[in-house]
């Protein structure tokens, strides 16, 4: 990963509306006061319905954002790198601009994307925009990583555009997971609306429900993943989503996921997950 490559990865608080723009500049802040700046290569996010939380950053902050990486790139460019991955798995509200719409003059914004999620898992084919002074540099690198992209795969994704095979395949991968996520959060407020200290957040989109058992360690060692196994349901301990230095790791966070299981299948884990979660928190209270 990027820690075996020398760099530090900094965590920065959310919320529901995504990334805050005032945490982002606190922890800036915070590395100039360190002399850590002039390190500080990029900023990370990804802007719709990111894992784990499934949140999408809001319009009105996109436009802060690159205002302020560009406000800090005082020893060279701060760039901002948009993953937008999860872009098209939308199933309610509207569509917004991505960051290139903040970033007019195309200096700043890295934006990122793969039809791996709205097409096919086995399809590692994506695509970027970049400012013009890295398209040299990023293409000579990466020739140097993969020795250029899989022709077979690139010629199958051509073929699905120019067919309209893609954007058929969209709304039936669409109106599936909607139909999943819908079940998953039918299932949370049936099983654990009686559970006071269990929160969970609203999803529009991607793959993932993000929630909060508050103090229950969800930890792969910790009692409630040892006896959600026992009950025949896995979740991602939200422990392992957090950067390793910033915004604090919570350790009653877990992820949950709608995108492979069926229907029942998803209501039947969540029923006893919610078991488990009653049971743990009992055995807790004693």
């Amino acid at each position: 990963g990027l820690a075996n490559l020398g760099a530090r990865s900094y965590g920065v608080a959310v919320d529901q509306q995504g990334l805050i723009p005032e945490a982002l500049e606190e922890t800036l802040q915070h590395l100039e006061r360190a002399g850590d700046l002039p390190r500080v290569k990029a900023i990370y996010v990804c802007t719709y319905h990111d894992n784990p939380s499934s949140l999408t950053l809001a319009a009105e902050r996109r436009t802060r954002l690159v205002q302020i990486a560009r406000r800090y790139s005082q020893h060279g460019t701060i760039y901002v790198i948009e993953d937008a991955v999860y872009r098209e798995l939308r199933y309610f509200g509207s569509d917004i601009p991505s960051l290139l719409a903040a970033d007019p003059d195309g200096s700043t914004v890295i934006h990122t994307n793969s039809f791996s999620k709205s097409f096919a898992p086995g399809l590692r084919v994506g695509w970027g925009i970049l400012p013009t002074t890295l398209v040299e540099p990023f293409c000579n690198q990466k020739g140097n990583i993969d020795f250029g992209s899989p022709h077979f795969t690139q010629q199958v994704m051509a073929a699905a555009l120019e067919l309209g095979l893609y954007d058929q395949h969209l709304e039936t991968l669409r109106r599936s997971y909607r139909d999943k996520l819908e079940a998953m959060v039918s299932a949370i407020e049936q099983h654990f609306q009686p559970l006071s200290h269990v929160r969970w957040l609203p999803a529009e989109g991607g793959l993932y429900v993000w929630m909060q058992v508050e103090g229950v360690d969800t930890g792969a060692s910790g009692p409630l993943f040892r006896k959600a196994l026992d009950e025949g349901v896995m979740y991602v301990p939200g422990i392992h989503c957090y950067p390793r230095e910033g915004e604090p790791a919570r350790h009653d966070m877990l992820r949950l996921s709608f995108g492979v299981q069926p229907a029942p299948r998803i209501r039947e884990g969540i029923a006893s997950l919610a078991k488990a979660v009653d049971e743990v928190s009992h055995a807790a209270v004693k």
